[in-house]
């Protein structure tokens, strides 16, 4: 684990991390929201936009689902995480944006 962990953290120390992940520190950080559920929280609406905006995505577009939220949402539901931020509480997203490390 040790070894696992190590590499992973180099891994994303050089790829950087996406969207989601990024937006996800300050939702942790500030909400008390464990950090994978932070992520979970945006990545479907990002992954909607970046399909929506990119046709170099259009075959996992249709390999996913016709709606990208839709699956995600399924997939975090059966897992009984919640999804929607207003059940949560109030996130200021201004904030979050505001704040967000833009080299990650």
């Amino acid at each position: 684990m040790m070894f696992a962990s190590h590499f992973a953290g180099k891994a994303i120390n050089i790829s950087k991390t996406t969207a989601a992940h990024a937006l996800s520190y300050k939702i942790t950080s500030d909400y008390g929201i464990p950090h994978g559920h932070a992520v979970s929280l945006t990545i479907a609406k990002l992954f909607d936009y970046n399909v929506s905006h990119c046709n170099d995505l259009y075959c996992l577009k249709n390999l996913i689902s016709p709606k990208p939220t839709t699956y995600f949402n399924n997939l975090f539901n059966q897992i009984h995480l919640e999804t929607n931020v207003k059940k949560i509480g109030s996130i200021d997203i201004e904030s979050i944006v505001d704040n967000i490390n833009v080299e990650r």
